[in-house]
């Protein structure tokens, strides 16, 4: 098992993994549909500018020539603190591969760049009822740390 920065090669197994994370999070409220094959649809540009960009990171675990995990973290200025948090977006092991330790280490390499970044935190949002990740999180040393709102209409 490897853990590394993606490259811009290594888009088409990484946009397959995100679409497995997108149908899982689609299942957790009972809107289960056919597989998605969105990101692979429209997230290429997204990947290429991730991927080139120095103030984000997407790390991956690669097993043979198979991404089954992975971690994408971004640099989020703080006017009022003078400094940049880390703010992972998406986190995702595939299903075989839970249990393993792959998640430990993609959240170590996050750290490890959030360290050299000089960054002053990590923040992730995560769904309600998702327990076993919110041990892991809390594992991890993350602690709640209160409500989350978002505007989808304006």
């Amino acid at each position: 098992m490897e853990i590394r920065a993606a490259k811009l090669e290594d888009r088409e197994e990484v946009l397959k993994t995100v679409d497995e994370f997108n149908d899982f999070a689609n299942s957790q409220g009972n809107n289960r549909n056919k597989p998605s094959s969105f990101s692979q649809k429209y997230s290429i540009g997204l990947y290429n500018e991730i991927v080139s960009s120095n103030r984000s990171k997407l790390f991956i675990a690669f097993n043979q020539d198979q991404v089954v995990g992975y971690l994408e973290i971004h640099q989020v200025p703080r006017l009022r603190k003078a400094k940049y948090y880390g703010e992972i977006e998406g986190m995702f092991v595939k299903k075989a591969y839970q249990g393993t330790g792959i998640a430990t280490q993609l959240m170590e390499a996050a750290r490890s760049w959030a360290k050299t970044e000089g960054l002053d935190c990590i923040r992730l949002y995560s769904g309600h009822g998702l327990d076993r990740a919110h041990a892991f999180y809390e594992k991890m040393g993350f602690i709640h740390a209160g409500k989350t709102y978002r505007l989808i209409k304006f």
